[in-house]
């Protein structure tokens, strides 16, 4: 090989490397206190619903602002929030076994107890359909629940032992089920088994969003589109206190991150 030949080609490399390296920024909008959080989610495209420790709802806009705030009847943890286009929200206890539906007044409209014969859920989701989605950890069973009938529906049942599913997504024609650490598996709507990523690196968190998934690795955050599997950004959340970021949640091209003191705004600097 040319000497000519060999630094162009160590050019190339290294103009690789660097785009390989590159990372979108983002741009800190807001910041406010917030000490305890148990659950949050987007209720409808713009607007945020936290849920502390104590069972209270507060519903922020983007920019940080309080749009509302409500409290359930009862004191317990609440581990999810599912909405489907804005005029329902379902949260999950997993403590407790319970399902809430909120209206978009944070107005308790009903309560469901998941019966105890399903096994033990550990995650769901919101189906399109208006049914729901739960995966019984104790047989590793994915079930379909139309929450008039007694009984619930197996989908798929798992033949091999891995760690609990915590979390379950629509996301585009799938269906996705993590365990927030270590894989991601792949169902179509039906309740079909497509694929399955394991991932090997050491990462602190699986995240799902509404287009696809992300992999959290301390204040970084990379993410990518289904169905083609792209990867869309990798941004660093860049902190003034002391500490890492503890929570993340991606509402792609905003962001928000909790640091167990305060909750911070992000966006994509364009």
């Amino acid at each position: 090989m040319s000497p000519r030949r060999f630094y162009n080609l160590l050019w190339l490399c290294c103009l690789l490397a660097c785009r390989a390296a590159a990372q979108d920024t983002l741009v800190r909008t807001g910041k406010l206190p917030f000490a305890s959080l148990s659950a949050w989610g987007e209720t409808r495209p713009g607007q945020l619903l936290l849920v502390d420790e104590r069972a209270n709802l507060y519903l922020y806009d983007l920019q940080g602002q309080r749009l509302d705030e409500q409290s359930l009847p009862v004191r317990l943890a609440v581990n999810e929030v599912h909405s489907r286009g804005g005029v329902q929200t379902l949260l999950f206890s997993l403590d407790t076994q319970q399902l809430f539906f909120i209206d978009r007044f944070l107005r308790l409209t009903r309560q469901l107890q998941i019966p105890f014969t399903f096994g033990n859920i550990t995650a769901l989701a919101w189906a399109p359909d208006g049914s729901v989605r739960l995966w019984d950890s104790q047989s590793r069973r994915l079930l379909a629940w139309d929450m008039s009938a007694p009984e619930p529906q197996e989908l798929y049942r798992a033949q091999e032992e891995f760690p609990a599913v915590t979390h379950m997504r629509f996301v585009q024609n799938y269906l996705l089920l993590t365990d927030e650490k270590t894989y991601v598996l792949f169902f179509d709507l039906l309740g079909n088994y497509i694929d399955k990523i394991y991932f090997r690196e050491s990462i602190d968190r699986v995240l799902l969003w509404q287009e696809g998934y992300c992999l959290q690795e301390g204040n970084r955050l990379r993410g990518w589109r289904l169905p083609d599997r792209q990867a869309v950004f990798d941004v660093r959340f860049h902190e003034n206190e002391k500490g890492r970021i503890g929570k993340i949640l991606c509402l792609y091209p905003a962001f928000l991150s909790w640091n167990g003191t305060h909750l911070q705004f992000w966006q994509l600097k364009k």
